[in-house]
């Protein structure tokens, strides 16, 4: 929720929340009452939330850690990749641990 958050800080710990039973969702940015309060969220819900404390704002970090996503998934939006019908919660952290390996090669 910090400036200081790096992209690879953001992907590892939505990674993190994606792997954890019941936090990952498809179809919608996040279940609850709020982005704030989200505990389920989709995989740019949780980049946001972890990059802004909230499933529903972005930020420059949010979008440096999407676009790393986005460059190891195979030609979709993070959207359109998250809720492809079958996509499984392993694809999704496999995923993410592909552009975290991305983005630590990219970073200067």
């Amino acid at each position: 929720m910090s400036e200081e958050l790096t992209p690879v800080d953001v992907l590892r710990q939505a990674r993190d929340a994606v792997a954890s039973s019941g936090a990952w969702c498809q179809g919608l940015y996040y279940r609850g009452d709020d982005g704030f309060a989200a505990t389920t969220c989709c995989s740019i819900g949780w980049i946001c939330k972890i990059a802004t404390g909230s499933a529903t704002r972005w930020s420059n970090i949010a979008g440096r850690a999407a676009e790393a996503l986005e460059n190891v998934i195979p030609g979709l939006s993070i959207s359109t990749w998250n809720d492809a019908y079958g996509r499984t919660q392993a694809e999704v952290v496999a995923g993410f641990d592909a552009a975290i390996a991305y983005a630590e090669r990219v970073r200067s």
